[in-house]
């Protein structure tokens, strides 16, 4: 029976592709209607686009009369010859079947992981429609940074006044309890769309960016964060991606600005100087803790990252599993603070080329032992407002305030990251 519910729970946007028309009158958001474009054609075009808004969007049937509207002549379906009746349903079934084969395409991509050319696209495609991160972005080419040596590791210091919002968040439970979470789609702006990954992620631009190309990669549903369960899919982002860009994690307690919403980020590579700089200096530093396989270059397995600021420990591997297998191995080694889900950790990914034309996966583990360093909350001129996370970590330290811009050393830099990170 088609009783007309155009939106089910049970069967959602497919429920349109069953019936033959949508009724009229017909209403349609405007906005959305001129992004997707209305039809060339002189019939059926209310029912393409009510199928291609169903695809994303619930619609629905008004039951309740709003207006009175009559049919006017030379515009009812009455009154059709055979020949028309047949063309029309034809024209309605080329429809359906387009409609089809768009739905499959995305049900695979949201299953599956994006390419590097959707993700290209996607990111071009949101500054254009979005003139408030495109600003923001247009404001990271002109930001200053200075590089210095920290005991033999490169850093780099990043003037950056728009993420005083990150650097300066309130992280207890009872700050985050009163305000909306900014990763739930319910609470994001108008203007920002997902690209879906793995079936339960969306790769969001960030708008407050760090580096050239910034995403935010949120799960669907609101969880803590917490690594463990996600490792897995992290690696496979990695694996998808980590080519061109650099994927990374802060930890509840280490730099994570929305600790109530399990999330992950991405970001342009060859900026953060520890990947940056990994092939010409940090692989020629690792010290073998345990090795998974027997190889002639750099052996899978678990290393320390010898000579750098702080603790760090470093994944190699071939495949998601081994990786996965030796992080599991890691983390069961560190200590959870109490009254806190997981070890204190950042982590940062990304793959290299091997010999045989394959990749391997670099994942770099950063064990912390506090959430900011003490100059964070000292009074007067001694305070450094300084927050970091995971890119500081890796080299880039970021600073919202110029007098910590024009005072940040290498020394200072370089203890910071130390005072922060942990041995265990």
């Amino acid at each position: 029976m088609i009783d007309h519910k155009e939106w089910t729970d049970d069967n959602g946007r497919n429920n349109a592709l069953r019936i033959n028309g949508l009724g009229a009158p017909r209403a349609f958001y405007t906005p959305l209607l001129r992004s997707n474009g209305v039809p060339n054609t002189s019939y059926g075009e209310d029912y393409a686009l009510g199928l291609a808004m169903s695809r994303c969007y619930k619609i629905g049937r008004i039951y309740d009369e709003l207006y009175l509207c009559r049919r006017w002549d030379g515009n009812s379906d009455a009154a059709l010859s055979i020949e028309k009746v047949n063309e029309n349903n034809m024209y309605k079934d080329s429809l359906r079947t387009g409609e089809i084969l768009a739905r499959q395409t995305l049900n695979s991509r949201r299953k599956g992981m994006a390419c590097v050319d959707d993700v290209e696209r996607f990111f071009v495609d949101q500054l254009d429609r979005w003139q408030q991160a495109n600003e923001r972005y247009e404001d990271l080419k002109r930001v200053e940074v200075k590089s210095m040596d920290a005991g033999g590791c490169k850093v780099s210091v990043q003037f950056n006044p728009a993420r005083i919002v990150s650097t300066g968040a309130d992280v207890k439970a009872s700050a985050i309890s009163e305000r909306p979470c900014f990763l739930c789609g319910a609470n994001q702006p108008k203007e920002q769309t997902g690209l879906p990954l793995l079936g339960k992620y969306l790769l969001l631009v960030n708008p407050f960016p760090i580096l050239p190309q910034h995403f935010t990669i949120p799960l669907y549903g609101h969880r803590p964060q917490r690594i463990l369960p996600y490792y897995a899919d992290m690696m496979k982002i990695v694996e998808g991606i980590g080519e061109k860009w650099l994927v990374f994690y802060n930890g509840a307690m280490c730099g994570a600005s929305a600790p109530d919403h399990m999330h992950l980020q991405a970001g342009s590579r060859g900026v953060v100087p520890l990947e940056r700089d990994w092939d010409d200096v940090y692989s020629k530093q690792l010290k073998m803790i345990f090795c998974g396989e027997d190889e002639t270059d750099l052996v899978p397995g678990l290393y320390e990252l010898d000579g750098y600021m702080c603790p760090a420990y470093v994944i190699l591997a071939n495949t998601v599993e081994v990786s996965v297998k030796i992080f599991r191995m890691l983390y069961d080694e560190m200590e959870v603070v109490e009254g806190e889900l997981e070890p204190r950790m950042n982590i940062l990914a990304w793959t290299t080329p091997k010999g045989d034309g394959g990749h391997r996966i670099v994942s770099v583990v950063i064990p912390r032992s506090k959430h900011r360093p003490d100059c964070y909350y000292m009074e007067g001129d001694e305070r450094v407002l300084v927050s970091p996370g995971a890119l500081d970590m890796g080299g880039l330290v970021i600073v919202p305030r110029r007098e910590d811009y024009d005072m940040m050393s290498a020394e200072l830099a370089g203890g910071i990251i130390r005072e922060v990170g942990r041995e265990w």
